[in-house]
């Protein structure tokens, strides 16, 4: 304290006292620190006085200012999605001295969240401006948000600084369950099959595709897709021409954190149905053929009439009107 009735000039270590001090000669004078005193953390303010009453009266006065910083978050942590078993983070950047860190989990979860640091749950090691998660888990997700402080200092007292909210999104990823994979398919023109495939995780969608035999392009099927497993496909009347091919489903992933998994392909084929050619009369004794003459049997609904072989050699009995079936042989 300086004495009552001195009068004198202030200075500072700084050199910019006609700057810093609102009035150099006011024993009682303001100072505001400049931005090197900021810098610097400290600054000495001397005050010589020029009126001492006695010899034994200082000249002059000096003490040191100490500046610490207060603390202001200056970006506020953002949400983050992630799939799980990846890294993630959340953080902040914060201005101040002697700062310390604690991340907390917050108990509620209804929105607006709320912050109670008092019941909400520290995070273990999370003690700095950034909160990782080297592999991130699915019980991980939640709500996060920091306390800064100011450990020591003329600044240790102040109230602490609390940022915003922000979400950790950890998605589970897609696993198709291949215990029973589809089967490829061998049918003939006009059958049909279904098929479906189960799979895990957080699911947004599924589509068919269908990669015809030949082509490198797939074709997305219309209408056959879906949001929950298991993901089903039922396909009839199929023809050589239009379906025979490869036969695949793809899961999107929530949100499109998590990667798309595709099943494995399973290939249909599609046979033609035989055609049947030949003469439709034959005289008792005699012989026709009809066509095809391989690769399946024949069978006659009345043998009493007539007869035929495999090779489509028909023999006609008796007189009247028999029918006869052609079975390919399934390849």
């Amino acid at each position: 304290n300086l004495s009552s009735g001195l009068t004198g000039t202030w200075s500072s270590s700084s050199c910019n006292d006609n700057i810093d001090f609102y009035d150099v000669n006011d024993p009682n004078a303001t100072y505001t620190p400049s931005n090197s005193d900021k810098a610097n953390g400290s600054v000495v303010l001397t005050f010589e006085s020029n009126n001492a009453t006695s010899p034994c009266d200082d000249i002059s006065a000096s003490m040191t200012l100490s500046i610490e910083e207060e603390i202001i978050i200056t970006t506020q942590p953002q949400n983050v999605g992630i799939c799980e078993n990846n890294p993630a983070s959340l953080s902040i950047v914060a201005s101040g001295d002697n700062l310390q860190y604690q991340w907390y989990k917050t108990i509620d979860t209804t929105v607006p969240i709320m912050q109670d640091p008092n019941n909400d749950t520290p995070v273990p090691g999370g003690n700095s401006n950034i909160l990782n998660f080297p592999s991130a888990l699915t019980s991980e997700s939640g709500h996060y948000y920091v306390i800064v402080t100011s450990t020591t200092g003329v600044c240790s007292s102040n109230p602490p600084v609390t940022s915003s909210t922000a979400s950790l999104n950890v998605n589970e990823s897609i696993d198709i369950d291949v215990s029973n994979p589809p089967e490829d398919e061998i049918l003939c023109e006009g059958d049909g099959f279904s098929v479906s495939i189960p799979a895990s995780g957080a699911i947004d969608a599924w589509q068919w595709y269908f990669l015809k035999d030949g082509e490198v392009t797939p074709t997305l099927l219309t209408g056959e897709n879906g949001t929950t497993s298991p993901a089903s496909l039922s396909l009839s009347n199929l023809t050589n021409a239009n379906d025979e091919g490869d036969y695949y489903v793809t899961f999107t992933g929530a949100g499109g954190i998590c990667q798309d998994v595709s099943s494995t392909p399973f290939n249909v084929i599609v046979n033609p149905l035989p055609v049947i050619s030949g003469e439709t009369d034959v005289c008792i004794g005699s012989t026709i053929n009809l066509l095809p003459d391989s690769d399946g049997t024949w069978v006659s609904s009345n043998i009493a009439v007539a007869t035929i072989t495999n090779s489509g050699l028909v023999t006609g009995i008796a007189s009247g009107s028999v029918e006869f079936t052609f079975t390919e042989t399934a390849t």
